[in-house]
């Protein structure tokens, strides 16, 4: 078992690519080599990019089991249970918004499964799985991580496997459900992970996934566990080429609320056909779009005077006075805004400023939102049309005339 294994690192050892990992092109081009605070320059990632299908993927992969261990595993054996607590605290509301999401998807394509049993992959905490349990779903969770699937099963009472896909299954395992998160953008090799994915998918079963978005990069996601950076068309390609279709989906992934992410359901096709590959993405747009994240970074803002204000007394007075004048300061501001939230004037008929959603009270009494902002997401009657609105304010730091504008082509768009 993992969870016997020695917490000790051994090196990791990064093989070459020989072929595009989803179409198996040879003809390939290298992009990059990126640099980031995320990376250091000793280590960096090299990007390629496949003339055949546009894919954006490493050059080189981790390939060998105890190499994955090192990255996915050994990290977390030294993570004690508070810290346990506040990441799934964190995940769970997340996941609230996600599990919504994929109902309200599955209600609107008509696409319920027949049975309600689901697996997830990669399931960290375990509090999707939970969520989905409390919806009278049977769960199975398989990690490698056996620390977090422990604490899992003890938190949440869930079935979890400490294990990788799909050797942690039993033989003869199916499911109508099959969620992976964060997750796709580390698979070395999509199209053998897609056919494990569909001999344990039950007749009329769906994948629900979501991963980064080439369209919308960040640096935090040129990694080098991030060994491919789909594209809305990349993904859909990579899919139907290797025997799904795509149901639903959308550049607002409801588990991150962040607008640089793509959700997919997507069901088995019973019938695919041999198609031609396209190219997504061309060299130059590939090229443009990662030289973006690395120029601007831009889901990111500047520190603010107060942040700096923090950072010089903890560096002058130490973490305890830093951390006193920031409880204060945000105590202070916390009240002020309160009171401020109560008297928010919103348009009649619209809801009132207690109703709206948790995220967005929260940015609005953090100081991100101004009751300028609350004022127009009052006229989204929708709760992820309002969440959708607050990833693209956070995203671009919209003022309050560019938050209006985006309100009315909400708007225009739900009434067309």
């Amino acid at each position: 078992m993992l969870a016997d294994r020695p917490h000790t690192a051994p090196a990791i050892v990064m093989m070459p690519r020989a072929r595009c990992p989803v179409c198996g092109g040879v003809d390939r081009q290298p992009l990059l080599h990126v640099a980031t605070k995320y990376v250091p320059a000793s280590v960096g990632v090299v990007y390629g990019h496949c003339a055949r299908c546009g894919l954006v993927h490493t050059e080189r992969v981790i390939e060998d089991h105890d190499g994955l261990d090192t990255v996915y595993v050994s990290p977390y054996q030294q993570m004690d249970r508070t810290t346990w607590r506040k990441d799934t605290a964190y995940r769970r509301e997340r996941n609230r918004y996600r599990q919504r999401w994929f109902e309200q998807q599955l209600a609107a394509v008509g696409r319920e499964p027949s049975g309600r049993r689901l697996l997830e992959i990669g399931a960290r905490d375990g509090s999707f799985l939970w969520l989905m349990q409390q919806r009278g779903w049977q769960t199975m969770g398989i990690d490698p991580n056996a620390r977090y699937a422990h604490w899992a099963r003890e938190q949440y009472g869930v079935q979890m496997v400490s294990d990788y896909f799909p050797a942690g299954l039993a033989d003869g395992s199916t499911f109508d459900i099959i969620a992976f998160f964060q997750f796709f953008e580390h698979i070395n090799d999509p199209p053998a992970f897609l056919a494990a994915v569909r001999t344990v998918l039950r007749p009329g079963g769906l994948i629900y996934l979501e991963t980064p978005d080439l369209g919308f990069l960040h640096q935090r996601h040129m990694i080098k566990t991030h060994v491919i950076l789909y594209s809305r068309r990349s993904l859909i390609q990579t899919l139907e080429q290797h025997g799904f279709r795509v149901v639903a989906i959308t550049e607002y992934a409801p588990g991150l609320l962040t607008f640089d992410q793509l959700a997919v359901i997507a069901e088995v096709d019973p019938s695919p056909s041999e198609r031609e590959w396209s190219c997504a993405e061309d060299v130059a747009t590939a090229q443009a779009l990662i030289n973006r994240a690395l120029s601007d970074d831009f889901p990111y803002g500047v520190a603010t005077g107060r942040t700096r204000l923090f950072q010089w007394t903890q560096r002058l007075l130490g973490d305890r006075v830093a951390a006193r004048l920031k409880r204060g300061y945000q105590a202070i501001a916390a009240i002020r805004a309160g009171f401020q939230l109560q008297r928010v004037g919103v348009p009649e008929g619209s809801q009132t400023a207690r109703e709206f959603p948790g995220l967005i009270r929260e940015a609005f009494l953090s100081g991100f939102l101004t009751v300028e902002h609350l004022q127009q997401l009052a006229r989204l009657r929708d709760e992820f049309l309002q969440l959708h609105a607050l990833a693209r304010i956070r995203v671009y730091r919209l003022s309050v005339s560019a938050t209006q504008e985006l309100v009315d082509r909400l708007l225009a768009q739900g009434s067309s």
